[in-house]
């Protein structure tokens, strides 16, 4: 069971996104627990797309069908990611590409070769279409029966979301836009990665993910935060968060000191929505969120060293103090 946290809940945290060697991903490329259990879960039962298309066809209606040999199928998507989205499967199942074999291979060939007939009905065939095969966790495939998607009717972008590439370039030094010291050596530059924690919040175990990367070219910078607490095995709570943060201008007196402040707001799953304030000096950024008259909080995030973050979130309080009630520490997701 998935819920959200109730609105009276707030967390605010903070990260970056990096770019990371390949090599670095090999590494320590496991697929999560909860997605293992749920790929075992449909490999002891039938794929979804066979019981799918074997229904339509005892009903009559086999509207879905868009092609059908002795080797493949055809169909459109129930989910539709495009004006025109096919799926190609082979008719005998192959959970993924990581199980085919090469007598099998051949099956895929023949796939493409039907999605390029129907790109060619559909009246997509010059203007372009795009062929996919997701494997597994990262690659976003949620049916183990290997399928190819076929995709038009739109421009579909770049290849994939830009974020690694882009900041592997700000990493590297490549973009123009971030050569000058300050945005260089500023902490939130520091801690450009992808977190993860395991902890406590509000009293509940916890997975810990942040993320922050620039937006709109680096007039801005972006977080998204997750929260997932399990009170039991059988449930997951899950909180979702988004801030957007813009750099002030440097006074004198904060570039003689070197310190940094950044205006911007939160919103969340919950429904929350404030303003935010936050001063980066050091290894520590502190942002505070909301208004003295209102819900108000802080959270301070500590830069232990380049591999490990320490965030502590408090409530401020009607007598002027500061209640803690969330502490964790995190890790670059990728050394």
């Amino acid at each position: 069971m998935q819920r959200l946290l109730p609105n009276s809940i707030i967390a605010l945290l903070i990260g970056i996104s990096i770019g990371a060697l390949p090599k670095a991903f090999a590494q320590q490329a496991r697929p999560s627990p909860e997605y293992a259990a749920r790929k075992a879960k449909q490999l002891a039962e039938e794929s979804v797309f066979v019981r799918d298309l074997r229904t339509e066809n005892a009903s009559g209606n086999a509207s879905r069908i868009a092609y059908r040999d002795s080797l493949i199928t055809v169909f459109w998507s129930i989910g539709p990611q495009a004006p025109v989205h096919l799926l190609a499967i082979p008719n005998k199942r192959i959970p993924t590409l990581n199980e085919m074999s090469k007598e099998e291979s051949a099956v895929i060939g023949h796939c493409i070769w039907a999605l390029k007939q129907e790109a060619a009905k559909r009246g997509i065939a010059e203007t372009g279409y795009r062929i996919v095969i997701n494997t597994n966790e990262d690659a976003g495939q949620s049916v183990f029966h290997v399928h190819v998607h076929l995709l038009g009717g739109i421009r579909t972008g770049a290849m994939i979301e830009q974020t690694w590439r882009m900041m592997d370039r700000v990493k590297a030094g490549k973009d123009s836009t971030v050569q000058t010291p300050s945005m260089r050596d500023s902490l939130l530059f520091k801690l450009m990665g992808t977190w993860h924690g395991k902890g406590s919040s509000f009293g509940l175990p916890t997975n810990i993910w942040m993320h922050w990367e620039p937006e709109m070219q680096y007039q801005y910078m972006k977080l998204s935060y997750r929260l997932e607490m399990r009170p039991t095995d059988s449930t997951k709570t899950t909180f979702d968060g988004e801030a957007v943060y813009r750099p002030l201008p440097q006074t004198e007196q904060n570039r003689a000191s070197q310190y940094s402040q950044y205006q911007g707001s939160w919103h969340d799953s919950g429904g929350e929505q404030h303003a935010i304030t936050a001063t980066a000096h050091g290894n520590s950024l502190i942002a505070v969120w909301g208004v003295p008259s209102g819900k108000m909080g802080k959270t301070t995030y500590t830069l232990l060293d380049p591999k490990r973050v320490e965030i502590v979130d408090y409530f401020y309080k009607s007598d002027g103090s500061w209640k803690e009630f969330n502490r964790n520490t995190v890790e670059r997701v990728v050394p």
